[in-house]
């Protein structure tokens, strides 16, 4: 039997032909040193999935308040110590900016 795929509310079903899914990033793209995700290796501060566009993650802990950094922590990295984790960023960065993985992991 074909997987089948539901057209409205009204319960509607028809064969598919294929399917399509992207199923998010690869591990290939987060362990990639120069794309700044991992902390395994001494990089550039980036975690953009498009490089060419918006801030890198060095500029939005350069710029960005303790509450703003803390939130972004927790909503996207669900992590609950996120205010000490935030307030220790903005105690580093304040001795020197926070432009590689190794300098925010440490």
């Amino acid at each position: 039997m074909a997987p089948t795929i539901m057209i409205d509310t009204l319960d509607l079903f028809e064969p598919l032909d294929g399917l399509l899914l992207d199923l998010g990033v690869s591990s290939l793209q987060l362990d990639a040193a120069e794309r700044g995700f991992s902390f395994r290796h001494a990089a550039p501060l980036d975690m953009r999935m498009d490089r060419a566009h918006g801030p890198t993650a060095a500029d939005l802990l350069a710029e960005s308040s303790e509450e703003e950094i803390a939130d972004i922590i927790y909503r996207y990295g669900e992590e609950h110590a996120s205010r000490r984790i935030a307030r220790q960023i903005v105690r580093a960065r304040a001795e020197r900016p926070i432009a590689t993985t190794d300098q925010l992991r440490d």
